[in-house]
């Protein structure tokens, strides 16, 4: 059988045992049969075993040419610079000579692809990796 060796909720170990040999625990761990293999991170509780939680993937950027680019392929471009200029903030946002990209869910972005009459489907394909 599989037991998981836990100390303090997180389990240190899992290990076969066949219930013959003179293995024991040591006495600042809890053993609990483990029916699936667990691995560094899990933890345990009343109600089970708990997976590590997982990273959060980064953000997808884009450079902004091809964001340029995209938008004049399907003719919003020219709509686009329009709402930019009315803007100070996007404007200054877009421009920033030190960020050559945008991140492919940044609000000002979407903000303004919706304002200039995007549809669902332009918006997705601006912004596609």
């Amino acid at each position: 059988m599989r037991y998981a060796m836990i100390r303090d909720g997180r389990v240190e170990s899992v290990i076969e045992w066949d219930g013959v040999s003179n293995w024991t625990p040591g006495d600042d761990y809890d053993v609990i049969d483990c029916p699936v293999s667990v691995g560094p991170g899990w933890t345990h509780d009343g109600d089970g075993f708990h997976a590590p939680p997982q990273p959060t993937p980064p953000r997808r950027i884009i450079p902004k040419s091809v964001v340029q680019e995209r938008m004049n392929d399907i003719g919003k471009l020219g709509a686009a610079f329009t709402a930019l200029n009315s803007n100070p903030i996007f404007f200054g946002r877009w421009f920033a000579p030190d960020w050559p990209n945008v991140y492919f869910d940044d609000e000002g972005l979407l903000m303004v692809l919706s304002a200039i009459g995007c549809t669902p489907a332009q918006i997705e394909t601006i912004t596609a990796p």
